[in-house]
């Protein structure tokens, strides 16, 4: 076998043992740990704009108990947010930080596909030249649930604590 084949096959064995790695880390990984990931996925869909990314993360029957709003209306209503909120050059307006330690997950003992979570989430513009600048901390909090695997938020409602409300 000459020597390029057998980096290309020592690549592909390589690739392949860093994907069952992946696989059994994931596999490992807390409960916790899954749903924050999912919170900071939501944080990173919101801060690209995308409704889609954000919408993933709630069940089919998700419900925001203040508007009752579904799954999708909120996709609708974060679409048409990022639509408009756009500055001239087409950058997003509106970003948020969503800090590890203003997230709090407790899975339920009675129920271990369930969690409530509370995230706190602080919301920034931009000015014309960039500078970003505080509009508002919002509180949300609600319940997870574990469907096929996959953690998704069952319910939702916020508070504003500070400052504005972004929608």
């Amino acid at each position: 076998m000459s020597t390029g084949k057998k980096a290309a096959v020592a690549g592909v064995a390589l690739l392949g043992a860093a994907f069952v790695a992946y696989r059994i880390y994931f596999a490992l990984m807390p409960e916790e740990t899954r749903i924050r990931r999912a919170i900071l996925s939501i944080r990173d869909g919101f801060n690209r704009g995308e409704a889609g990314t954000i919408s993933s993360h709630l069940a089919d029957d998700f419900s925001e108990e203040a508007s009752g709003l579904g799954r999708d209306e909120v996709r609708l209503l974060l679409v048409k947010f990022f639509f408009t909120e756009r500055d001239r050059s087409g950058a997003l307006r509106f970003f948020v930080e969503a800090p590890p330690e203003g997230t709090e997950v407790t899975l339920l003992k009675e129920d271990p596909d369930s969690a409530d979570v509370a995230v706190s989430a602080r919301f920034f513009t931009r000015d014309s030249r960039g500078s970003p600048s505080p509009f508002g901390t919002i509180l949300f909090t609600g319940r997870s649930t574990r469907k096929s695997g996959e953690w998704k938020i069952l319910r939702a409602r916020h508070k504003q604590i500070e400052g504005r409300w972004p929608f």
